[in-house]
């Protein structure tokens, strides 16, 4: 994309996307590129159209990941090449939506007794007990937990927005046990393992909160990033 990939780039900082979005939309604008080898500037809204029918049924794409990819082509068009007429009236896909399961009180406490671990035991709880996303869970610092007023800070979570969570009380005691076994020595309240300066990966939180055989699973939603 050359020069159209770097002012696209820029555009996409320039308006504060978060990183991994910005990852996501330069790797599928670039690969509509190279799906045509033809500068974007030079391709119409029929080729465009053509495009998603080709990622739907030939590649398999779903009607999630359909609203991604035609998010960023709009953002390409739009906003870096100045041609809203080429994706003008295109309309995102419709995405079914599901209920999750829901599990039941004991189900939950079968899942949280299968954890040994006390630090990873309370990272599951705070994703059943407030809500919040794996990734938010895995970024909070120590100083974010206000014990006083019973309250947890989400800094730059969905959107960029910060906002509050209700501490429960049991979560607390959660925490200050995991805190008096594996007091953590960084800023964060569950470190990398590897490195306490920096927050624990999501997919060992996921791997961590894995069931054992027999067990259900975690909430997705609980555990959605």
């Amino acid at each position: 994309m050359g020069l159209i990939h770097d002012q696209m780039l820029q555009d996409l900082q320039l308006r504060n996307y978060s990183n991994r979005t910005i990852g996501a939309y330069m790797r599928l604008a670039e690969r509509y590129v190279e799906h045509y080898m033809v500068r974007p500037d030079l391709l119409e809204r029929a080729d465009v159209e053509a495009y998603l029918l080709f990622e739907r049924n030939i590649r398999g794409m779903s009607a999630s990941s359909l609203k991604t990819i035609l998010a960023a082509i709009k953002f390409m068009y739009r906003t870096t090449l100045e041609q809203p007429e080429k994706v003008a009236g295109i309309v995102y896909p419709m995405v079914a939506v599901r209920l999750p399961q829901i599990l039941s009180g004991s189900e939950v406490e079968r899942v949280l007794a299968a954890i040994h671990s006390p630090k990873y035991r309370a990272a599951a709880m705070m994703a059943y007990g407030t809500g919040m996303r794996v990734l938010e869970i895995c970024r909070l610092r120590i100083d974010d937990v206000e014990c006083d007023r019973m309250l947890i800070r989400v800094c730059e979570g969905k959107g960029g927005r910060d906002r509050y969570v209700m501490l429960p009380e049991r979560l607390l005691t959660a925490l200050r046990k995991y805190w008096y076994e594996q007091p953590p020595s960084g800023p964060f309240v569950f470190a990398s393992s590897r490195d306490d300066q920096r927050p624990m990966p999501p997919t060992t939180l996921r791997c961590a909160s894995r069931p054992t055989e027999g067990l259900p699973r975690l909430h997705r939603v609980a555990l959605e990033l």
